[in-house]
């Protein structure tokens, strides 16, 4: 069983990467480079990011994936964890950065939210078809 679930993490951080690098090669240049330049790093360090993207998918499976199989009450905390860490991430940013807009706030919890609840239906949804096979 530790095997598969290996399996199923880093399908879950292969789908998370690319949807994040979709997210913020087209984002990026539309809304972050002109609202935030001079306020952050555009272009952080690639380690940077595939380091949080190994933690937060180890968080999501402990958190979210108590099984691979999909629920409803599994999709609500996969939406759950979403919106908690980029929500947090974004009032962090909103208390300390005294330019950063609140609507970027609400932008990145919905994506946090977004990405989180795609990451969880394609993992869980590859995993029930294939034991249903």
């Amino acid at each position: 069983m530790m095997k598969i679930r290996l399996i199923y993490v880093f399908l879950s951080y292969a789908v998370y990467v690319c949807l994040d690098g979709i997210w913020l090669s087209v984002m990026g240049p539309l809304l972050y480079q002109n609202i935030l330049d001079g306020i952050i790093n555009i272009t952080p360090p690639l380690w940077q990011a595939l380091v949080f993207f190994c933690l937060y998918i180890i968080c999501m499976h402990v958190l979210v994936f108590d099984s691979l199989e999909y629920s409803p009450f599994r999709l609500l905390k996969a939406a759950t964890l979403g919106f908690a860490a980029y929500g947090t991430y974004g009032m962090t940013n909103y208390m300390t950065i005294e330019e950063w807009p609140l609507f970027i706030v609400a932008i990145d919890t919905a994506w946090g939210m977004i990405v989180t609840v795609c990451i969880y239906l394609v993992t869980s949804l590859i995993y029930t078809r294939r034991k249903n096979v």
